[in-house]
């Protein structure tokens, strides 16, 4: 088996990644967070990707061939709250994964960007070649550690730059898809601002499985360079609202006066072109976002303490 040692293997998109390849692959899983689910063919290290000792601990030991790089401080909120400790985490993290690739001479690196990093756009789709326009300490952080990747010597290096993710595990209280689900479930509205003028914001909204479709096809074909991994479809909040109603069957929208999107929010697109990845990769998203969202809901029902 290959061995892939990934970042970050406690939360969403890393659980979710050892569910899928555990029979597949030979996975080293590092996390500073002990992992709430647990496969077989996963060996768990808590470890602290700032701490280079610790991790030349785990790869010494471990000696993988792939990384898969998922760790972050992925909040808007807490990037402002705490944007220093965001970009250790993002930067500083990231560049000590580096070394680690280099000193290992590893067959394959895989940088996890985020769509965030485009901003406002100045069109869309985004293409990869397109410029940088973060517009949080989050976002530029991702950009920094998507550029140091990109200029990274001696290093087998691949940039991911997925949609909004979403599916079993999304967290309600951080994932707009998941949070809409989880409202309806608790009988509670899912709520707009009442002007009319408001622009609403959209996402790139992806399903989780279309991603681990992407991250194989990456692994598989041995890529460099830097691609899209994302629906190719754009999609605003309230027509999310109205999908998810229309998918439940059930759940009610409110105009409330009192409900404003966060600053920068209103009008911010979301839109990736996933053209190169299609051609390249062979890329091609199978779930749609209604599958998606059936899934999920499906998933949430059943894990309502998940995130308690």
């Amino acid at each position: 088996m290959v061995k892939i040692l990934l970042t970050g293997s406690s939360g969403f998109v890393g659980t979710t990644f050892c569910e899928y390849f555990h029979k597949k692959y030979d996975l080293v899983g590092v996390d500073w967070n002990p992992p709430k689910e647990k496969f077989p063919n996963v060996k768990y290290y808590q470890a602290d990707i700032l701490d280079l000792n610790q991790l030349k601990e785990v790869f010494f030991k471990e000696n993988p061939s792939r990384v898969v790089h998922f760790a972050a401080q992925a909040r808007i909120e807490a990037s402002l709250i705490n944007p220093m400790g965001t970009f250790q985490i993002n930067v500083s993290g990231t560049i000590n994964m580096l070394e680690m690739a280099k000193l290992l001479n590893l067959d394959q690196f895989i940088y996890v960007s985020s769509e965030v990093i485009y901003g406002v756009a100045d069109s869309y789709p985004c293409k990869e070649i397109q410029s940088f326009k973060p517009d949080s300490p989050y976002a530029a952080s991702k950009v920094s550690g998507d550029v140091i990747t990109q200029n990274a010597r001696g290093v087998n290096w691949v940039v991911a730059r997925p949609g909004m993710g979403y599916g079993p595990r999304s967290n309600p209280k951080e994932q707009v898809v998941a949070r809409f689900i989880w409202n309806i479930i608790h009988n509670k509205p899912l709520r707009f601002p009442a002007d009319k003028n408001v622009v609403h914001p959209t996402r790139d909204l992806n399903y989780i499985g279309n991603f681990m479709d992407a991250l194989e096809l990456l692994i598989e074909k041995n890529a460099r360079g830097v691609y899209n991994l994302a629906s190719g479809r754009e999609t605003s909040m309230s027509k999310l609202a109205e999908i998810v109603i229309g998918v439940l069957g059930e759940g009610e929208i409110v105009f409330d006066p009192n409900f404003h999107y966060r600053p920068g929010e209103e009008g911010m697109r979301t839109w990736l072109d996933i053209s190169k990845a299609r051609a390249e990769l062979g890329y091609e998203p199978i779930w749609s976002l209604e599958e998606g969202i059936k899934i999920t809901y499906e998933w949430l029902k059943n894990n309502l303490n998940y995130w308690d």
